[in-house]
């Protein structure tokens, strides 16, 4: 008996080891909040460079989802109108770039728009209410 909880108790130390707690990023730019209710997009404009841009959006929640694009160099793309997938809180755009490159993200939702131009990539949040 003593060697089985023994066992367990070294699994769970392990367990808890290989567990790396969450912690905030230091290039995390807070945009601002998006309403659940209504459609938004996000324009990235990619046209200053020749390179392509990598862009991928995360939905923070009850599970974790993601989508990744692909913006080619000296164009523009938008992620079209869309839905918060349910259970959303919290939607985080990373934008990988080449170092010295820039690429102008623009978040809309209805008359509202949040801006970043992005250099060298960056971390965005926005909050969903």
């Amino acid at each position: 008996m003593k060697r089985m909880i023994s066992t367990f108790a070294c699994a769970f130390a392990m367990l808890m080891l290989t567990n790396i707690p969450a912690q905030a990023q230091a290039n995390l730019n807070f945009l601002g909040t998006l309403q659940r209710d209504q459609p938004w997009h996000v324009d990235l404009d990619n046209s200053n460079n020749l390179a392509p841009a990598a862009v991928t959006i995360f939905y923070l929640g009850k599970t974790l989802d993601f989508d990744i694009f692909t913006v080619a160099g000296a164009t523009s793309f938008t992620v079209g109108d869309s839905k918060f997938p349910r259970g959303i809180r919290r939607i985080i755009i990373e934008v990988s770039v080449p170092r010295g490159m820039s690429v102008a993200v623009l978040v809309i939702q209805g008359g509202t728009g949040f801006s970043h131009p992005c250099t060298d990539g960056c971390r965005l949040a926005l909050d969903i209410n």
